[in-house]
């Protein structure tokens, strides 16, 4: 089973633009009845007809509508675009929730991630480091427990922040860019280890990890290994030079 074959099956009770004009919040949280509403709508109606994983594909689609919310409120736009969603995220949560729910087990096991075979961007396209962060930070909590840390010195280890980066790989694509930008988060995360250990909180703060370490060790990644060649061309460091020392 595709997964292009199921959004485009699911997508099709969606508008293609939306109506957000009630979103409320700051930063990064922002939030939209109206959205939730649509949700709903259509939930129901898929409830109704019999659908079982089409639900599945549908709060996937709800929420990376919510991340279009971050950009498209803050700007006093009042609309959320269907075209502008982002299908890769839509994609890791449907695997994420199916391989998770017993009762999608027969339907993960028939299930293909197609996305890579299609022309997504045009060719010539930037690959822009901070969209890229932005895209895999997302799975990540804002803090992280490492009162399990051990070790001395500079050298610490916490083998719940290596558990929760595994679980996080597991959710997305292991052939894909986003797999590399998350090693390179994990990398730089057990670089705040030591201070954390030896806090009263212990504690890591996603907020303190050190860009210009993840983007150097993706660059690094992507230019090295033969698989991401096409990657590695179309790939930009565009962190400001205050994000780099």
């Amino acid at each position: 089973m595709k997964f292009t074959e199921m959004y485009q099956k699911v997508s099709q009770y969606w508008p293609q633009n939306i109506d957000v004009s009630d979103c409320t919040g700051e930063g990064d949280s922002w939030n939209s009845r109206k959205l939730w509403s649509q949700y709903e709508s259509i939930q129901e109606r898929l409830d109704a007809e019999g659908w079982e994983w089409e639900g599945v594909v549908n709060f996937s689609i709800y929420i990376a509508l919510g991340d279009l919310l971050l950009d498209v409120c803050p700007t006093g736009e009042k609309v959320l675009k269907l075209n502008d969603i982002d299908l890769y995220m839509v994609e890791a949560a449907t695997k994420h929730n199916l391989k998770t729910a017993d009762e999608f087990q027969s339907v993960y096991e028939s299930y293909h991630n197609d996305l890579k075979t299609l022309p997504t961007k045009p060719l010539g396209y930037t690959l822009k480091f901070t969209e890229m962060y932005k895209k895999v930070s997302q799975f990540w909590p804002q803090e992280i427990d490492v009162s399990d840390g051990t070790g001395e010195g500079r050298h610490w280890e916490s083998q719940h922040l290596l558990k929760l980066g595994e679980e996080i790989e597991e959710r997305l694509d292991p052939e894909g860019w986003e797999s590399v930008v998350n090693q390179g988060m994990c990398t730089a995360l057990r670089f705040l280890l030591p201070d954390a250990c030896l806090s009263k909180e212990k504690v890591v703060y996603l907020k303190d990890i050190d860009l210009s370490a993840v983007e150097l060790i993706t660059s690094t990644t992507l230019r090295l290994y033969q698989e991401y060649e096409a990657i590695f061309e179309a790939y930009e460091n565009d962190l400001d030079e205050a994000d780099r020392t």
